[in-house]
């Protein structure tokens, strides 16, 4: 399924500028062989006016495409992030809109399970408008 793009780009990409209807990200670096879980994380994020109503769709694909998760749809200025195991990882990514793509994989904490999660990059509130500021 990777293979199908003309220019991969690697894993970890930062404020990657997606142009095109797909883009596709491939770990590029060996991998640790542990048996630990680890978390892909997705941001999209976007200069457009009208950003609340973009989405992108998004599909991890282990090495070799034996296994592919997703579909997953993210919005504008959201995290997914979802557990995969320690083989080497890549991510499409599928919009219709110009977007900023960031993917990179982290180690995940002993004791916790993330699966599948959403995160708001832009929260509603900041601690100065819970607690005082002294």
């Amino acid at each position: 399924m990777m293979a199908q793009f003309a220019g991969i780009n690697p894993i970890p990409s930062y404020n990657f500028q997606m142009t095109t209807e797909y883009a596709g990200f491939e770990e590029l670096e060996p991998v640790n062989q542990t048996r630990e879980k680890r978390d892909m994380t997705v941001e999209v994020t976007s200069s457009s006016r009208d950003e609340t109503r973009i989405s992108a769709t998004v599909w991890m694909v282990k090495k070799n495409s034996t296994k592919v998760l997703g579909p997953y749809t993210i919005y504008v200025n959201e995290l997914l992030s979802v557990e995969i195991d320690n083989g080497k990882w890549g991510v499409i990514i599928q919009c219709g809109s110009d977007i900023n793509v960031s993917v990179w994989a982290e180690t995940v904490r002993l004791g916790t399970s993330n699966d599948i999660q959403v995160y708001d990059v832009n929260p509603v509130f900041t601690l100065s408008d819970t607690f005082p500021v002294i």
